[in-house]
């Protein structure tokens, strides 16, 4: 059944930002039958009432062809704004949008400001882009930190990476091997192998006899620096150490084992 709409154009910010919703549920067929072309006509109708987020929607029908055609400078433009209204996807979008160009400061400049806002798709493409123009460690370790915070595999994989890397000043396989755990925890399929390349790099599972008879001796030392390993990480993370106690030292335990079997 074909979809009517008879909509009043002149409408306030809040109905803008309704006909945006319904757009979204129109486009991705929720509840009523999905129809694009009657979606752009709703963003469209929304953006003119100046709706950040109708803004951003109208950016990326143009960036992929949905519902009408290609045309990447009507995108970059709707890009822009929906940026200057503060729509943090928007801003994104065209960060993106500048890196392609090579644009880098333009680039940097926008994914900073999604990063500083929390959005996890501005910090993954800060951290990523710092990295490629040679920025700060720090800083770069600092916004992985802060995806891995918010639940993202690939942060943690890219942490576990960068204590691997022989070159950087904090380089600790142990610390390494942490956050490839975290990353398999978070759903990362790389973990096993990265985990074992870590250990194998680092003469860990040699099969020595001599390994295996300090094994024992050694546990709960490795205890220790598991508690101290993840205390770091949660300090540079900005969250409060973990207070030392039975149930701490059982689980620091049982990891460490589980770390002597890995190796």
């Amino acid at each position: 059944m074909e979809l009517t709409l008879k909509i009043n154009e002149n409408i306030s910010a809040k109905q803008a930002a309704k006909l945006t919703e319904l757009g979204s549920m129109i486009e991705e067929g929720t509840l009523i039958e999905q129809d694009c072309q009657n979606a752009v006509r709703l963003y469209m109708i929304a953006a003119k009432a100046g709706d950040p987020e109708a803004f951003y929607h109208m950016g990326r029908v143009y960036m992929n062809g949905i519902g009408t055609a290609q045309d990447i400078a009507k995108a970059k433009l709707y890009f822009k704004q929906g940026a200057n209204c503060g729509n943090i996807d928007s801003i994104v979008a065209i960060g993106r949008i500048y890196k392609a160009e090579s644009s880098i400061e333009q680039a940097v400049y926008c994914f900073k400001l999604a990063a500083e806002a929390d959005n996890l798709e501005g910090i993954i493409e800060y951290a990523g882009l710092l990295q490629e123009t040679g920025g700060d460690i720090e800083d770069i370790m600092q916004m992985y930190r802060k995806a891995a915070g918010l639940g993202n595999a690939d942060a943690a994989e890219a942490l576990g990476r960068i204590y691997e890397d022989r070159s950087n000043p904090e380089y600790s396989p142990d610390i390494a091997v942490f956050w490839y755990r975290q990353a398999t925890g978070l759903g990362s399929a790389a973990f096993l192998y990265n985990i074992h390349s870590t250990a194998n790099s680092n003469n860990y599972g040699n099969g020595d006899s001599t390994n295996k008879v300090s094994q024992n001796s050694n546990l709960s030392a490795n205890a220790q620096e598991v508690i101290k390993l993840v205390n770091k990480e949660r300090n540079a993370a900005g969250l409060s150490a973990l207070a030392e106690n039975s149930r701490l030292s059982e689980v620091a335990q049982a990891k460490a084992e589980e770390q002597w079997q890995l190796r």
